[in-house]
């Protein structure tokens, strides 16, 4: 009985060894935009000779990270999708008309996935938000690539962003994300600036590897080996 039990200790220790060696996963989950202000989460829209105007975005985006369990270092991100809304705006445009959105909605993607991350920083422009419902209109007419549902806008992020995790209760990390996008499209023949910063935090929380669940049932076993032999002495 002590050379099963010392046994079952022995590959308990073993298998915690691996499962601490190998503590890194791609993980889902689902961030949240955070409340629009001005200088988050809100878009500005620029027509040179025109009055610029906001939009705020707010919803959730899908994501994929490569997260150290035992640290909470992130070395890879994805966007895989979500679901953003965006306010209504419009834009006088001198001479020409009034230029104004309607139901714009939009998603994210990383095109050659996976994107790396340094520390707490990544390169935004490997990661878009793209629009991909509703539609800009000129004086209330249709116009050449203002319908975002059958011609997505895609808008690349630019800088660096910033990706980290903060250890909560329960083995679970808060994960921020913020990235910066700033560049000019054609809508309609009319060079529209698109600038802003999108925000977002969700949660994260590591599930047990199987060899994590064999180790508490071998220390289980252990120890219950061990009391039932202490009774019969």
């Amino acid at each position: 009985m002590k050379i099963l039990t010392s046994t079952l200790l022995a590959l308990g220790i073993l298998l915690g060894s691996v499962t601490a060696a190998a503590r890194a996963d791609w993980v889902p989950l689902t961030l949240t935009l955070d409340a629009a202000n001005s200088s988050t989460n809100q878009l500005s829209l620029l027509i040179a000779g025109a009055t610029p105007a906001t939009t705020d975005l707010s919803g959730t985006i899908d994501a994929a990270i490569d997260i150290d369990w035992g640290t909470g270092a992130i070395t890879g991100l994805e966007l895989t999708g979500g679901t953003i809304t965006s306010t209504p705006w419009s834009i006088t445009i001198p001479l020409v008309g009034t230029a104004q959105s309607s139901g714009v909605g939009a998603t994210t993607d990383t095109p050659s996935p996976p994107g790396g991350v340094t520390g707490t920083t990544f390169t935004a422009s490997e990661h878009q938000l793209i629009l991909n419902s509703g539609e800009v209109t000129l004086n209330g007419a249709s116009i050449a690539g203002g319908n975002f549902g059958t011609t997505p806008l895609e808008i690349d992020g630019t800088g660096d962003g910033t990706l980290t995790a903060t250890a909560a209760a329960g083995g679970a990390y808060d994960i921020f994300l913020s990235m910066r996008v700033d560049q000019q499209e054609s809508v309609g023949g009319v060079p529209l600036q698109i600038a802003g910063n999108v925000v977002a935090r969700g949660t994260v929380t590591a599930i047990p590897e199987p060899a994590s669940c064999l180790l508490l049932s071998l220390a289980g076993c252990a120890a219950l080996f061990q009391r039932r032999r202490s009774q019969r002495v």
